[in-house]
């Protein structure tokens, strides 16, 4: 997702996906965010949680949500 937005077909695609787990009353988490403006993108395109490198580089256990599994920053602002 690092050329997420100079990628007009991929931005489609993460949109389309977006809506539809919307639609299935789901949460959709964006993986692979390295830079801010793709973390823009995806939040524009309707993702709720978004993890990567420009968020947070890999750690220990320690901070982690472990019922979900994810340490996840929320990209609502």
């Amino acid at each position: 997702m690092l050329d997420l937005p100079l990628r007009y077909l991929r931005q489609l695609i993460v949109g389309a996906v977006a809506d539809l787990a919307k639609h299935l009353n789901m949460e959709v988490v964006a993986e692979g965010i390295e830079d801010e403006s793709t973390l823009n993108m995806v939040r524009e395109l309707g993702c709720d949680v978004a993890q990567g490198y420009f968020i947070g580089r890999p750690q220990p256990l320690q901070g982690w949500d472990l019922q979900r599994g994810v340490k996840q920053v929320n990209t609502r602002q």
